[in-house]
This record gives C-alpha cells, structure tokens and sequence, in this order.
C-alpha cells in the first residue's frame, strides 16, 4: 500500500490495473516476475520472522517494491527491444530503492539508502570485466536477450538515474519520469523516447544550453567507468590546500572517454567532524581543478563522492587511508561509513592497498558499528577473503581471527534480526567440527566455556543446516551423531530439507565419485537441488580434491556447455571451476578453451572469461 500511494504521488499516474496480487512459487528460476496485477516471488523470499535476518527483512520489501514499481515501468509501458531492457529494470532497481529510502511508514525496513551503495558497487565488479557492455546493449537475437539480464541492465542503470537525479536535479527525473508514463503508456519505447522527455524537463527548469543527448551517450552507450584520485598541492607548512585536483583513468575494459558528473567532497577533521562541499562538477576531461577547495585548511582524511552520487571508483591518499583505518566508525553518518567499507575493500580489489589495511579497518569498526548493512558489507569482505584469496597454508588462521571477531560482536548484539545475522557469520567461520555438534546439541551459540551466548537465542535454519552439512563432511564425527541431526532436520521434508539431505551426501567424502558422475548426468535433480550438492561438493579437504576433479572439469566442461541447458552450465562452471586452487596452469586451460570455442557459442565464452578473470584476481592476490 505504501508503494502503491508513493508511486502514484511520483508518477502523477494511479496504479494502472484493476488488482494486485503476490503469488509464491516454488523453484522459481529468478527471484520475481511481475505479471500484470499478479507478481511471482521464489520461495527464497520465504522465511519465518523468528528465523528472519536483518538484510532478508530489508531484501524481501525491496523486491516486493521493485516488482510493484514494474506496473508503470515495464508493463504499462514496455520497451520495444531488448536493447532497451534498462529502461524497465533500472528504473525498477531505482524506483524500490526511492521508495523504501523516502517513505516515512517504512522506516523499520532501515538503510534503504545503502540499496544505491549495492547497486553501485555490484555494477563496477562487472562493469570493469572483459564481458561487460554498455547500458544500452546491442542484441540482435531474441536468444541472446537473456544475456544482458545482468548487473549493467539493473544495478549500473540504476546508478546512473541516481547520478543523473543528483546531476540534473531530483525534480527533473521525476517530472522526466512522469511525462514519459503518461505519454506512452500502452506502448512500446525506445530510448529517445526518455531522453526526450528527460531533455524537455531539464530545459523547462534551466535555461542553459547543456547538451541532454552528448551527455547520455557517454553514459548510456559507453561501457565500464572512471577512477578519480585526488591530487593536492599544500602549502609549505603543509597546513593549507593550494591546489586541489580530480585525476580521473579509465578502469580495465572500460571505453576510453572521461564522464562528466557531480559529487560531493568531504572533509573530516580531528574531531571527526564532516565539512561537506556540494555540487562538485567532475569535468569530461582528465584533470579537473576544484577552485573551491583552494586555501581550505587540510584534512585529516578526505572522501571523495561522499553520499555515493557519482558512478566511479574513489581513490584516497595515503593520510586519509590512516585516518579512515582507525576513525570511520566515529563518523556520524551510516551512508558514508558503509561507503568507505565499500570503497576500501575495492581499493584492495584494485590492488592499490594491502589487506591490512582493510581489516584494521574492519576490527576497528565492528564492533561499534550501528548499522547492519554496514555490519555484513565488513563480514562479507572477510568471508571474500578468508575463502578466495588467503593461501591455502594461511586459512586456518584467518578463520580463527575472524571467528573470534564474529563471535564478539554477536556477544554484544541484542537486536533478533541483527542476531540471527550475525550468528550466520559465526557459523560460518567455524572450524572446529566438534564446537559445532555442540552448537547443534545445543540449538544455540556457545562461548568458549561452552555456555550459551544468549539465553533466548536458537540457531537458524540456515545456520543448522550448515552446521549439519559440514559435520557431514568429515569422518572426524561419528556416523550416528550425523544421521541423529539430519533425521532431526528433515522431518517435515519440505524442499529446504530435501536440500539438506542432497548436500550432505554430497558433502560425505565417500560420495565424491557418485556425485560427479551426476554432475555430469545433470538429470537425476532439479537445478537447486544440484546446487545444494555442488556448493558442498569440495567441503572436506578443499584443494585436495580441486586438485584431483580439475582434469575432470576441463575435460566435461565443454560437453556440459554443449548438451544441458544454459541455467545448469552456469552453475556448474560457477560453483565447480577449481578457482580456488590459483594456479596458473588452471587459468591457461581456461583461455585455450576459450580461443578453441567457436565465436557464435557467446554464452560458453562468456562463462570461460568470467572464470579466467575470477582465478586471475585470486592469482594476482595471493601473490
């Protein structure tokens, strides 16, 4: 109902059809349709409140909200080609961000602000590898559509609505937004189509002559985006800024074009406070000077494209780096502290800062942090790397420490939904397969003394189902106590549970062999249920058994490209690709597939250079 009043406020449109109804389906390949008057929602989106995790309960409005948004966006008016597929999905992404970020009735479904955070930074994992293609994608077969369903179409447009609002003025993208609906609705568009409604509002509320068409182009049909590093001249006392610049590079596979876009500079001080400086016109050239800023006193940390308005990566200089590792969690403002977590961890990514630095960040901050977006944007930065880029040799470690860190900060947690969060962390940096029968005897977590850590407290379904699988996947526990837990879990025999059963075998080292001949089959089980087995595939001795399955993988994985559906081999490549092992050979056996596949097969190149580029970064990290 909420969304329904905002969207008919914002469009200045009622809601088109006659009835809205929710309809959950189980196994539903995507997370939601939206029929008109008629959504369909995955059973993912299912899950009892008790049992119910902060981000889940913030994840289930969203999607509802973007579903509801696709009414006016998409089936009211639908875009006449798939090339044009961003001008229902990003605004779909837009639009359920907006609403749960300006309703005041929606407050409990907190940070809603930090959606754009997602989005954006999701988009520029993609949007800088070899397969990413501009927002407006070129598709020249209906078979080929399915291909740009992906972070450019949803999360990358949506960025730049957000950037173009900040840009050209709230004001103008709704009113653009609300004479493109009226004007078409019932048909179909193409992207002149908005643009022309976006231009004749700019120019109704400004009588420049900024070019609307030049501006879109280098946003709309260019692929991948810019860093910006700041470049400071100071005085000789070091006390004062003279000279303030914007650097701006364009990222890996990105087109090779400088954008122009506004962002807003913050200056922190010794006391943490924040000096905002708004409307910061980033330039389309190279080097942009930001005459406001000269004869400012100098910082103690600075951050660009502070309130994340613009689409691009930040740099820091080095004393902002030391500033932000030991004081972001004393910064007042929860959308730019979850944007410093995101910018750090991708200036590691980006392999100009050491980890270190990162997880200083982190162990400096959790433990205050009063959001929990910003509380999992930290633990799953850690799982990243505790999982994908420690050496194997060093694992053990790192899971300890961030066990230990997990474990801490769910001591202090009193919040249920933050708790059922965090205890899904501790869960899963548990090593120890004697702590977790305990855990599991218990339905609870247990502090060192083996007492519970909240009195009130039960395990979640998803943390007893890890912790059953992983017992499952040693022969350290007695085959018993393993078949007393999954018979304990399984009573009702819903589909969770059947899962549960399918990894467990899988996860059983006896059963290796069985299951990657059915991995190969591919027909025995739905597609979630080959999922539940593939992610505890590898579970007990991991590289041992990368090792011994990698010739077997490169060796089927053509075949299984060739002769199962493409929703099957994506998982299979995904979840199976021995990534984890950071061997070059691996990597080399990945390219000379992909230079020996035929260039019509798109969707199997595609899938063997994002897997290239995935065991390149882990290669380039451990090094």
């Amino acid at each position: 109902v909420e969304g329904i009043n905002f969207f008919n406020k914002y469009f200045k449109l009622k809601y088109p059809f006659d009835k809205y109804d929710q309809i959950f389906c189980p196994e539903f390949r995507i997370s939601a349709m939206e029929n008109i008057g008629a959504i369909t929602f995955s059973e993912r989106l299912l899950r009892k409140e008790s049992d119910r995790t902060s981000e889940q309960h913030t994840r289930h409005m969203y999607v509802t909200l973007h579903e509801l948004s696709h009414m006016w966006f998409g089936d009211l008016v639908t875009m006449k080609w798939w090339e044009d597929l961003w001008l229902k999905e990003s605004f779909a992404d837009f639009m359920g961000a907006l609403c749960l970020t300006s309703c005041e009735n929606l407050a409990d479904f907190k940070n809603g602000e930090c959606f754009f955070l997602t989005f954006k930074f999701v988009a520029m994992n993609f949007d800088q590898r070899f397969t990413t293609h501009p927002i407006l994608a070129p598709i020249k077969h209906t078979e080929d559509a399915t291909s740009v369903f992906d972070p450019i179409s949803y999360d990358k447009g949506a960025s730049f609505i957000n950037m173009a609002s900040y840009m050209l003025g709230k004001d103008v993208m709704q009113e653009a937004a609300s004479k493109y609906l009226n004007k078409f609705q019932y048909k179909n568009t193409e992207l002149p189509d908005f643009i022309n409604c976006l231009d004749e509002a700019y120019k109704k509320n400004n009588d420049d002559d900024f070019d609307i068409y030049a501006w879109t182009d280098t946003w709309l049909k260019t692929q991948g985006f810019n860093s910006i590093e700041p470049r400071i001249t100071y005085s000789e006392d070091g006390q004062t800024i003279e000279k303030f610049e914007i650097v701006q590079t364009c990222v890996q596979n990105s087109t090779e074009v400088f954008r122009s876009q506004k962002i807003q500079i913050a200056f922190y001080d010794e006391n943490n406070e924040e000096t905002l400086f708004d409307n910061i016109l980033i330039k389309g050239v190279e080097v942009t000077t930001v005459e406001e800023l000269a004869g400012k006193a100098t910082p103690k940390g600075i951050l660009l494209n502070s309130n994340n308005y613009g689409y691009c990566r930040i740099g820091f200089d080095e004393a902002s780096i030391e500033y932000f590792k030991e004081n972001t969690q004393h910064i007042k403002s929860d959308l730019n502290r979850n944007f410093i977590y995101r910018s750090l961890w991708q200036y590691y990514q980006a392999n100009q800062t050491p980890f270190e630095n990162y997880f200083t960040l982190a162990k400096n901050s959790l433990l205050s942090e009063t959001s929990m977006n910003a509380v999992e944007v930290l633990l799953n930065s850690i799982s990243k790397y505790n999982f994908s880029y420690t050496k194997p040799a060093d694992k053990a470690e790192a899971y300890q420490a961030s066990y230990e860190l997990a474990l801490e900060l769910f001591k202090k947690t009193e919040n249920q939904h933050d708790r059922n969060s965090i205890s899904e962390y501790v869960v899963r940096f548990l090593s120890s397969k004697t702590q977790a029968v305990q855990f599991l005897e218990n339905n609870t977590i247990l502090d060192s003394n083996g007492n519970p850590v909240h009195e009130d407290f039960e395990l979640t379904q998803v943390s007893r189902h890890y912790l059953i699988t992983s017992i499952h996947s040693t022969h350290e526990i007695n085959a018993e106590v393993k078949q007393k837990f999954l018979e304990a879990n399984t009573a009702s025999k819903t589909f969770e549970e059947k899962k549960l059963e399918i990894a467990c075998d899988a996860a059983n080292p006896d059963n290796k062999e069985k299951w990657w001949n059915s991995f190969i089959d591919g027909t025995e089980y739905s597609k979630e249920e080959y999922c539940a087995a593939m992610d505890w595939f590898y579970s007990s001795s991991s590289e041992i058994l990368m090792a011994e399955y990698a010739p077997k993988f490169f060796e089927n994985l053509n075949l299984v490209f060739q002769t199962k559906h493409r929703d099957y081999a994506e998982e299979f490549i995904t979840r199976l690709c021995p990534i984890n092992l950071g061997r070059e050979e691996d990597k080399q056996k990945l390219d000379d597939l992909y230079q020996a596949a035929e260039e019509d097969r798109t969707h199997y190149k595609k899938y063997l250079k994002i897997a290239s580029e995935d065991l390149a970064d882990v290669i380039s990290k451990r090094q």
